[in-house]
Order: structure tokens, then C-alpha cells, then sequence
């Protein structure tokens, strides 16, 4: 007899994660268990850490992780933050752009809370840079199209 593995697994992730990165990870996992149910769950990383923390999902993706110890932390992969501007912009045609040059640059940023902004934000002040934005979103999602 073959032993068919089956089940369910509950994903709780931020979107940017979610709907960019994991996608392919899903469908090769279904491919080769089909009797798995993988249910995926769209949130600001805050509420992932809560679901992890009350068990109500098997398993968490966050993007700059905040060590706790009560979670156990494994690496999922390594991204790189980068300049995206519109290809009109004046820096679009550029290969490379010191940070220092986006000093006078209107932005679009995550909101306060969310921990990549808090990233930048660490950037931007390491630099001595007083960016605002202009439109803050709080997902990737949120600001496609503007």
C-alpha cells in the first residue's frame, strides 16, 4: 500500500510575501501532496505574530522579523530593498543611485506601523534624511496603480 500524506496547513503571511514569493513554494508542495489543503491568510505582520502566538495557524511568513522568544525563527529567504521609480523619473535611466540622491524625491511609503517602513525609515535617518511621503499604503497591494 502507498502512504498518502494529507491534512491541512494554515499559512498566515504579509502580503508581500504571499501573493510574490510563496505562490511557487505552494504549488510545487501541492504537486507533490495533492491531499494536502494549504489555506494561505492575508495580514499585516502584527496579527501574524498573534496567530503563530495563539496557534491558530501552522505556520508564519514576515518580512523583517522581530525575535521573540516564544517563536522560533527560520529563514525563508533573503530580499533587497530597492529604488523603484517611474521610468519618466530622472533617475529611472540610471544603473545605480547613491541613497543621498533621492534627498529632494516625493515618496511612497508603507504606513508607520509596518515593519519595512520602520526599516527605511532606520535608512533614511542613518543618512541624515528627512523623507515623508507623500502616499502611505499598508501593503504592496494597496499602492499598485498610483
Amino acid at each position: 500500500m502507498k502512504k498518502v500524506i494529507s491534512g491541512n496547513i494554515h499559512i498566515s503571511t504579509i502580503y508581500s510575501i504571499g501573493l510574490h514569493e510563496l505562490p511557487p513554494y505552494v504549488t510545487n508542495f501541492l504537486q507533490k501532496y495533492p491531499s494536502v489543503n494549504v489555506r494561505v491568510e492575508y495580514r499585516r505582520s502584527n496579527l501574524v505574530y498573534e496567530d503563530i502566538l495563539h496557534n491558530s495557524v501552522d505556520l508564519g511568513l514576515v518580512a523583517f522579523p522581530i525575535q521573540m522568544r516564544q517563536l522560533e525563527m527560520i529563514p525563508f529567504s533573503n530580499d533587497e530593498l530597492v529604488l523603484i521609480c517611474n521610468p519618466s523619473h530622472p533617475l529611472a535611466s540610471r544603473g545605480k543611485v547613491d541613497i543621498s540622491e533621492i534627498k529632494d524625491c516625493k515618496i511612497i511609503g508603507f504606513d508607520h506601523d509596518i515593519p519595512t517602513r520602520k526599516a527605511t525609515d532606520q535608512i533614511f535617518r542613518e543618512h541624515n534624511l528627512d523623507l515623508f511621503p507623500i502616499m502611505e499604503f499598508d501593503n504592496i497591494e494597496t499602492g499598485h496603480g498610483n
